[in-house]
């Protein structure tokens, strides 16, 4: 998983900001976003960093105090 994350930080440099995780238990990446730009930025990409990480069926993005957004994605 650690290759995929460091593709994902390549392919999409706003997370090289944010701190990822992966859980294996729901194949969910989870990605805690530093500021409100960058979660708005990245909450508009899901497709993408859904194509850049096929394992990963639910996007979670978080900050701060804000609800997370979940999204489940489609890999296929």
């Amino acid at each position: 998983m650690g290759d995929t994350l460091r593709y994902l930080k390549a392919e999409i440099p706003l997370t090289q900001l944010c701190d990822l995780k992966c859980n294996t238990e729901d194949d969910s990446l989870i990605i805690n976003c530093p500021n409100e730009e960058i979660w708005q930025e990245l909450s508009q990409q899901p497709e993408k960093i859904a194509k850049l990480n096929q394992k990963v069926n639910r996007l979670i993005l978080k900050f701060a105090n804000y609800p997370e957004l979940i999204q489940t994605l489609e890999t296929s």
